[in-house]
């Protein structure tokens, strides 16, 4: 079966991965840049080593989303915004670049000059927006995180826990002045729906806002929309099998194959790593919940070809 990670970010050993790749029964995947600094010698620097197909085989199909700088950006002038603009114009113009990515750093670490916190909806995204939709790419969103990194640390399951330590600056519950967790899923829900043209791609399933009940709202609500499973396997697996099925069955044509792969090259058992995770996944989809071959060919590609076009899809390697 024909099957594409929509979501990871592989950096460096391209042979490694695509052993992985081989391995797991993966026949591409769609590599996304951070953009965390926002500096464009930076961004410039990255896009072209996640686009670098050596190291791959042939058969290996890849696709690249670009990072949006947010932390930077908003307190550019409008001379380097420009700059950024016609930077992400010529970007979009590449073969083989899918869209650009909006990241969570907007709503959760994203200041202006007047040292405001910038939502997903704010109105000084419409020219990046503009640009995109001219092009016909895709808007990978990352809005907030699990609504625990707002909660108190003692009530917060180990796997978030673990992740805030790592990552304080995404630890929401003692910053003063955050947007909440619900206002963020409203920002970014309003975004999609002022851009009924654009194709947005919503990350790690919406981060669960009221589980698959809200997700499951907000598709039917945005049919401009898709959600990619990247990275949320441990919370799909805390849902019961019989609703998460119905799910995948009802939203099939909305979802996306995502694993959010981040392969560590330096560590020796990288290869196994990498193919465990793969199996973990498909046995999720194929053998815990058995769902059908017609739900399975979309989630694992299907969606991703529809959303990005035809003009723009990758094509089926046999």
């Amino acid at each position: 079966m024909h099957v594409i990670d929509g979501h990871c970010h592989i950096r460096g050993n391209k042979a490694m991965a695509c052993e992985v790749l081989r391995a797991s029964g993966i026949s591409g995947f769609v590599n996304i840049n951070y953009a965390c600094d926002g500096l464009l010698r930076t961004l410039d620097t990255d896009q072209t080593a996640l686009a670098d197909r050596s190291g791959l085989a042939p058969s290996v199909e890849t696709a690249l989303v670009v990072g949006f700088p947010a932390v930077e950006y908003f307190r550019w002038s409008d001379a380097q915004q420009d700059v950024f603009l016609t930077h992400l114009d010529v970007g979009l113009r590449t073969p083989g670049v899918a869209g650009i990515k909006l990241w969570k750093d907007i709503g959760m670490l994203a200041l202006d000059l007047d040292q405001k916190y910038v939502l997903p909806d704010d109105r000084r995204l419409d020219r990046v927006l503009g640009i995109v939709a001219a092009h016909r790419k895709l808007v990978y969103v990352h809005s907030a995180d699990p609504v625990d990194a707002w909660r108190p640390t003692c009530s917060r399951p180990p796997d978030v826990a673990d992740y805030l330590s790592r990552h304080p600056a995404f630890d929401m519950y003692l910053k003063l002045g955050v947007p909440s967790h619900d206002r963020l899923i409203e920002a970014r829900d309003c975004l999609v729906g002022r851009w009924p043209q654009v194709r947005f791609v919503i990350c790690h399933l919406g981060d669960f806002a009221c589980g698959l009940v809200g997700t499951s709202r907000f598709l039917d609500r945005h049919r401009n929309a898709a959600v990619d499973t990247a990275g949320r396997l441990a919370a799909l697996h805390k849902e019961l099998p019989a609703r998460a099925r119905d799910f995948f069955i009802a939203h099939a044509q909305q979802v996306i194959f995502g694993t959010d792969w981040t392969p560590c090259e330096t560590d020796e058992h990288a290869i196994a790593k990498g193919v465990a995770r793969y199996q973990k996944w498909r046995s999720y989809f194929e053998d815990v919940l058995a769902l059908p071959t017609a739900t399975l060919q979309n989630i694992y590609a299907g969606t991703l070809a529809r959303f990005r076009g035809a003009e723009n899809a990758m094509p089926e390697v046999s």
